[in-house]
């Protein structure tokens, strides 16, 4: 009687794990196919390992190699936090981070930092050097970030960008319109930094 008990425990648990597999794969699949209708807008390559496996996206998006992928993590606050992180090429004056004054939180907000304040302290630009600022348009930057707002933060380089935003509804904000809007927003921001 007893092994029938425990057998009865671990084959439920065994159901709750595949049944979590699933709606994972169930998820990854809908993102899968975001990516695909974004592949009919403007090209590119969709690439999936394997049976639940994250998908993720490559395209050239007028004369710029770009890469679409997600993450998550487990957080103790929100559950499971989501990241989408969007690469592309650039060439920019000089290297800066953008970084949302939220996702940073004050405790990284030391005076020791060179932070400039963007759209009303939103958003805290932190250039590499800051005698090279004047190399680059403030107010045309903070013009563009309207453009891919919200997002934790940017990372600008001399030869890339990377952007990453987080996500509460990882499905919604990976639909084609909203990849094709921040892949356009980068494409532009680009510009104006280049």
């Amino acid at each position: 009687m007893i092994l029938w008990g425990i057998f009865g425990v671990l084959a439920a648990i065994f159901l709750l794990l595949l049944a979590m597999v699933f709606i994972r794969k169930l998820q990854f699949d809908v993102i899968h196919q975001n990516f695909l209708d974004l592949e009919d807008q403007i090209g590119g390559q969709v690439r999936r390992a394997g049976f639940a496996a994250r998908p993720s996206y490559a395209c050239e998006y007028k004369g710029q190699n770009v890469s679409i992928s997600f993450t998550s993590e487990k957080s103790k606050e929100d559950g499971r936090r989501y990241y989408i992180t969007a690469t592309m090429e650039a060439k920019a004056k000089i290297n800066f981070s953008i970084l949302s004054a939220e996702w940073m939180g004050p405790s990284q907000q030391d005076e020791k930092r060179t932070l400039i304040p963007l759209q009303d302290g939103a958003y805290l630009m932190e250039p590499r050097n800051s005698t090279q600022l004047h190399k680059v348009k403030l107010p045309t930057i903070e013009a563009q970030l309207e453009r891919i707002a919200p997002f934790a933060y940017i990372l600008m380089a001399k030869t890339g960008m990377i952007l990453e935003r987080t996500s509460k509804n990882i499905t919604e904000d990976m639909k084609a319109e909203s990849l094709l809007q921040l892949i356009d927003g980068m494409f532009n921001f680009k510009k104006t930094v280049e």
